[in-house]
C-alpha cells in the first residue's frame, strides 16, 4: 500500500459517516443492549457476543470521531490501513458473532419474549455486518488507495 496520502473531502467524510457510520454505531449498540437486557440468561456465548458488538461499537466511534475532528492528518502513513484493517475485522466480527450466536444460542432459546431479543440482536449484527462489508467495498475509492506496493523508490518517493 502506497505511503502517499490522499485524504477524502470532508463531504465526503460526512457522506460515510450519514450513511454508513452512524448506522453501524445503532446496529451494534442495538444488538449489544438485546443481549445485555437479558441478565443472566444471555449464557457464555452472550457474553462473547456482546463483547464483540461492544469492541466494533467503540472502535467505530473512535475512528469516526478522530476522522470528523481531522486528526489523520497528525499520523499519514498509519491511519488509513489503521482504518482500512479495522473495517476489515469488524465485518468478518459481526458475521461471526451472528452467525454463532444463532447458531448456538438462539435455536435452543425457548419461545418467547427472550428468543425475540435474541434474534433481534441477531438481525442487527446481521445489518452491521452487511453496513461494515460496504464501507470495505467503499473504502478503497474514497482513500483512493489504488496501490498495492509498499515499497518506495527513487523515480516514485513516497
Amino acid at each position: 500500500m502506497s505511503t502517499r496520502r490522499t485524504s477524502p473531502s470532508n463531504e465526503g467524510i460526512l457522506w460515510v459517516f450519514w450513511l454508513l457510520r452512524l448506522p453501524q454505531l445503532c446496529s451494534t449498540c442495538v444488538a449489544f443492549s438485546l443481549v445485555a437486557d437479558m441478565g443472566t440468561l444471555r449464557g457464555a456465548i452472550g457474553n462473547w457476543s456482546m463483547s464483540f458488538w461492544c469492541v466494533c461499537f467503540a472502535m467505530t466511534f473512535i475512528i469516526t470521531i478522530v476522522e470528523c475532528c481531522r486528526h489523520p492528518s497528525s499520523f499519514p502513513f498509519f491511519w488509513y490501513n489503521i482504518s482500512v484493517t479495522y473495517t476489515c475485522y469488524a465485518a468478518l466480527i459481526c458475521l461471526s458473532a451472528s452467525i454463532i450466536y444463532s447458531i448456538t444460542y438462539v435455536q435452543f432459546v425457548h419461545y418467547g419474549p427472550y428468543r425475540d431479543r435474541a434474534i433481534a440482536a441477531t438481525a442487527f449484527s446481521c445489518i452491521a455486518s452487511v453496513l461494515y462489508v460496504i464501507e470495505v467495498a467503499g473504502i478503497w475509492d474514497c482513500y483512493e488507495l489504488k496501490r498495492s506496493s509498499s515499497m518506495c523508490t527513487p523515480r516514485d518517493p513516497c
